[in-house]
């Protein structure tokens, strides 16, 4: 979970307009401008000439929505876990403690 904002899916849905060959590099991209998106934002457009895409990016992920994200991911992995690992008995106490 980051700190800030993350222009990632502003920064995937670029690329799918301009570059979807680039798209396995987005994480990397992201990684080498962490913490200073205003340069990558710049780069990218003066690149393919398409400025204003970028406006109002930090609005799109704040960071309580990232972090809403990781929970729900989070909680669909352990109950997939649950269900697979879980002993019988233990299954059925949770299921009776409802």
């Amino acid at each position: 979970l980051g700190i800030g904002p993350s222009p990632k899916k502003r920064v995937v849905s670029f690329y799918e307009k301009h570059d979807p060959d680039k798209l396995d590099e987005v994480p990397n991209i992201l990684s080498k401008y962490y913490g200073d998106y205003p340069k990558l934002v710049k780069r990218l457009e003066r690149k393919y000439g398409d400025y204003g895409y970028f406006l109002n990016w930090e609005k799109d992920e704040a960071p309580m929505t990232l972090a809403f994200d990781k929970l729900e991911t989070t909680r669909t992995y352990l109950f997939e876990q649950w269900n697979r690992y879980a002993p019988q008995f233990a299954k059925t106490a949770t299921r009776n403690m409802k």
